[in-house]
């Protein structure tokens, strides 16, 4: 294939650059987007599977389904095309994909407008990886435990071996410990299995090649941190994540961006009050700082004081910030402290970035059960089961507002569809879940489920007290209800309360619930978490008003 343009429903494609001209200028697809988008091409008309693509542009990478769904998702953004009428891709339900568009090809045109000639590259179909400045790394990443009680040195915490190596442009001497730090934060904000582990090998690199340069060491304990937060490997990577932000703080503790790091592993190794403490100091280096600000926001939130998170995002500085993440905290803030209406707000802000944004479809759609528009709800997770059908966070809300209608059948089929089909762990609250679907329908707990369940049950008071976490004092009450324990239940409720939250709101609509709806202690509670509520109304209200986005 040579550099022709392609046509390809309407919209004028650079198979090079992966830019794609349309009516409001021009977007530039990401690397594998764009290789995805050449297969389908080849095969136009096609249906071309999962297991296709990733046998094609991911052949030597161990990566997820769902990386497949995003690049599709990301095509469709950049073509304007609406899944449930397509015009360029086409979704077949459990089959794969098809291209249905009309391609042709050109000849590019200079700024002058005439012709140019065509050049042809080697290996052309992956020319366009050269996009945010490293080709993408194909390799498997694989990470050495260090001993315990020991103190790492860089080539321990960034001990990162490759099935295949990164092709950097130019001569690799012109690479230095400050450019491999900033291509990792590129890949870093791209929050995928696949980019956090090229994130982690470019802040690797940096560090053995300048094992002094605090920057590189923040951000290697940011890509453990995510990694170990969102795409498994929990133990291993939360250790690495530590102990790179406690090397970034040793070598420049006056910047912020060590303690930021270090409140992010931290918080991710649940050592809450000490993350807590990191974030604040980041915030003394540097008011206002973006990233501090909303993570310290969120953890906020685990103890319960969302009042005080939403008083920290006044104001707040967004330069740098990931606003698809960013505007979903303040909008969980919002949503904890009873303020729908403002909440559905920046929800919906941040959609409009990342519409498949999985966290801020299901609290959104929270919010339209909680108004009254069930229908709305279900209808918004299906139609982006569409485009997401590996997502296990949409599989879980589909089984909860199955439960809704009584239809535990297909509540069973769409939780184990979510806790079996995902490369992270669900949480055990999708077990919880999943085992009182299970006795509805008179079935027996068994297996993994009554495993997690048993195991969390015997752990759940150390874990409370180690995070102090409201949200795992409701989840013990769950637990609790399993077992017809509605004592223990209210108990665990009263924790919760105690922590600073219970999410009553949805505990009044929820169906596993629903044997506490009218126990009088129950609606007790719900009385205090509202007067709760009224005592905070002032921060909260002039949270909102002067909030991020300016109204």
């Amino acid at each position: 294939m040579t550099n022709d343009y392609l046509l390809i429903g309407g919209r004028r494609v650079d198979p090079v650059t992966g830019a794609v001209h349309g009516p409001h200028g021009a977007a530039r697809l990401e690397p594998k987007v764009l290789d995805v988008l050449l297969f389908l091409v080849a095969r136009r008309g096609q249906v071309v599977t999962k297991a296709d693509l990733l046998a094609e542009v991911w052949s030597e990478a161990a990566v997820s389904d769902d990386v497949v769904w995003r690049c599709v998702a990301a095509l469709r953004r950049a073509f304007d095309d609406d899944p449930r009428q397509p015009r360029v891709i086409e979704t077949l339900s459990r089959r794969g994909y098809r291209l249905i568009a009309d391609v042709s090809s050109s000849e590019p045109a200079n700024e002058s407008g005439h012709s140019v000639p065509a050049t042809t590259p080697a290996n052309s179909h992956f020319a366009a990886a050269a996009v945010f400045g490293v080709i993408a790394v194909l390799g498997v990443i694989t990470v050495g435990t260090p001993s315990a009680g020991t103190s790492a040195d860089a080539t321990d915490v960034a001990d990162v071996s490759f099935s295949a190596q990164p092709t950097l442009p130019g001569s690799p001497e012109n690479w230095g410990a400050e450019d491999l730090t900033r291509v990792g934060r590129e890949y870093y904000e791209r929050r995928s299995p696949a980019d956090s582990s090229r994130a982690i090998d470019m802040f690797a690199r940096a560090v053995r090649l300048r094992p002094d340069y605090a920057p590189a060491w923040a951000g290697l304990a940011d890509a453990y941190a995510q990694r170990a937060g969102s795409f498994g490997g929990k133990q291993d990577a939360t250790v690495r994540a530590v102990e790179a932000a406690e090397r970034a703080v040793q070598l420049a503790p006056d910047a912020p961006e060590s303690h930021k790091a270090r409140g992010h592993a931290l918080g991710t190794a649940g050592r809450t009050g000490e993350a807590i403490e990191a974030y604040y100091r980041a915030l003394e280096l540097r008011p206002g700082f973006g990233p501090a600000t909303v993570n310290l926001g969120a953890l906020l939130g685990v103890r319960g004081r969302y009042d005080e998170a939403l008083a920290l995002y006044v104001g707040l500085d967004t330069r740098g910030l990931n606003r698809v993440v960013d505007l979903h905290h303040i909008a969980v803030a919002l949503y904890q402290m009873g303020r729908l209406d403002s909440a559905r707000e920046y929800l919906e802000a941040a959609l409009r970035v990342d519409p498949l944004q999985s966290d801020s479809i299901v609290l959104l759609g929270r919010i339209e059960v909680l108004t009254g528009d069930r229908e709305a709800a279900s209808r918004r997770v299906s139609e982006a089961l569409i485009d997401s059908p590996a997502d296990y966070r949409l599989r879980i809300f589909a089984g909860e507002l199955a439960t809704f209608d009584e239809d535990f059948a297909l509540a069973r089929e769409e939780l184990w569809r979510a806790v079996e089909g995902s490369q992270d762990y669900p949480g055990v609250g999708a077990y919880v879940r999943l085992a009182w679907v299970d006795r509805q329908l008179g079935g027996e707990r068994t297996g993994k489920v009554e495993e997690l369940v048993a195991g969390y049950r015997d752990r759940i008071a150390t874990v409370v007290e180690q995070q102090r976490g409201w949200a795992h004092a409701q989840l013990g009450a769950a637990v609790a209800l399993l077992d017809d324990d509605r004592s223990t239940a209210l108990d665990w409720l009263r924790r919760a309360l105690d922590l600073g939250h219970i999410e009553f709101r949805w505990l009044l609509v929820d169906p596993l619930f629903g044997q506490l709806h009218e126990d009088p202690e129950f609606l007790q509670l719900v009385d205090e978490a509202r007067t709760l509520w009224a005592a905070r109304a002032g921060r909260i209200d002039a949270a909102i008003a002067r909030g991020p986005l300016g109204r």
